[in-house]
């Protein structure tokens, strides 16, 4: 059997924690695949020291080894920050160190990826990045003047001192340069994680919200209210479906919903209409919304004909005496998107609740229309009058009742 273990491994440390926050995700992958490269490089020069005999300078190597390690072991557990400072100044200690024990070797060198490491670390407080990486600079440059010039408390062979010269200045160039282009990598990485995500997020506001008032909520937060003239308001309810609900399952009732509401989403994008909600067994949907359209009213009656036959072929099939009213209404209003969570977009005004009264006040099996909406009708459908009906919270209106388009 194949052994995974070092792919294991390596994914562990590189998924970030979860009490990361995602804008130091990337820093954290930077971070952590470097601290890994250092433990690897200083366990190795640690090695290589002992072989020649140089144990205190070994000594060092061994120690900053072992908190580039930590410095791992601290990422893993979402501390990113002491997990630098560890290693910041380890690194720093380590090269003094170095000074003194064997002069002019080039482990300053190593400062440079760190000082650029100290910079990038997105934290809130920029200015303690700034700070940290100042001083470390600082550090390096007086490494830089004081190396050459000090004389080392140990012997070192002066072929041993200019191989770890040349090693560790070009072994911290290689670093800057892998740093470069895997922070160019992660970068992008981010950068397209970020659009995804976006595009969820407008994906999912398109699914609950028309297109425009997403793309205005997605560019201007806030309240989004917009006044509309000319719109036909569409509710419709299930007769006796309450008494219907408790004779059966929880989840056959939400199905049942489901079958039928899938079918009047289906019907409102093939008349052009914008659903607003569903609230129990009721069904609300609009014409001339968000966009205005000069034959909303029609728009919505044709919709609600497709709705009657749609229904009562459902109500056929399960075998339940199920009936739907409608009732439509036509005029002004106003639309928009309020609260601060769970944002829905809704109507309100007059004419949403003679919409709502035409439904809850109609006939089972019968389409309601308004005296407003009977007008932008009347050419192209078959309508009946009702006559005065005694309006909840309104008082007498005259109704009609749409029953079927002329033929032509």
């Amino acid at each position: 059997m194949k052994d995974n273990t070092p792919n294991k491994f390596f994914s562990f440390i590189t998924q970030p924690p979860e009490s990361a926050p995602s804008r130091l995700q990337q820093f954290y992958f930077f971070s952590t695949y470097g601290y890994c490269a250092g433990c690897l490089l200083y366990a190795a020069l640690c090695i290589y020291l002992i072989q020649q005999g140089m144990l205190p300078l070994a000594g060092t190597c061994g120690g900053l080894a072992a908190l580039f390690a930590l410095g791992v072991v601290l990422n893993i557990h979402g501390r990113l920050k002491a997990g630098m400072l560890f290693v910041i100044f380890g690194q720093c200690a380590q090269a003094w160190a170095s000074v003194y024990i064997s002069g002019y070797t080039g482990f300053h060198h190593y400062l440079v990826p760190l000082m650029v490491m100290s910079l990038l670390y997105p934290g809130r407080r920029k200015i303690q990045g700034a700070a940290l990486g100042l001083i470390v600079g600082l550090e390096f440059a007086a490494l830089t003047h004081l190396a050459p010039r000090t004389s080392p408390a140990y012997l070192t062979y002066i072929q041993t001192a200019q191989f770890l010269r040349g090693a560790n200045l070009y072994l911290s160039l290689f670093s800057m340069s892998m740093a470069a282009i895997y922070y160019g990598i992660a970068s992008e990485q981010s950068r397209k994680k970020h659009e995804q995500h976006e595009e969820k997020t407008r994906t999912l506001l398109h699914n609950v919200l028309p297109e425009e008032i997403a793309e205005k909520l997605g560019s201007r937060p806030g309240i989004i209210t917009e006044e509309f003239e000319n719109v036909s308001i569409l509710f419709s309810d299930i007769v006796g479906f309450t008494a219907l609900s408790r004779t059966m399952p929880p989840d056959e009732v939400v199905s049942l919903l489901n079958r039928i509401f899938s079918q009047f989403d289906d019907l409102a994008g093939r008349h052009g209409m914008e659903k607003i909600k569903t609230i129990g067994d009721a069904y609300m949907c609009t014409a001339g919304i968000p966009q205005f359209r000069a034959d909303h009213a029609e728009s919505a009656a044709r919709m609600a004909l497709d709705m009657m036959r749609e229904f009562n072929r459902v109500a056929r099939e399960i075998g339940q005496p199920l009936q739907l009213r409608i009732g439509i209404n036509s005029g002004a209003v106003v639309a928009g998107v309020i609260g601060k969570t769970k944002f829905s977009y809704d109507l309100w005004g007059n004419s949403v609740n003679a919409a709502s009264r035409m439904a809850s006040h109609g006939m089972p099996g019968e389409i309601q229309v308004t005296s407003s909406t009977y007008d932008l009708l009347k050419e192209k459908f078959v309508m009946e009058e009702r006559g005065p009906v005694d309006i909840k919270g309104i008082g007498l209106m005259t109704t009609f009742l749409l029953k079927d388009s002329r033929a032509g």
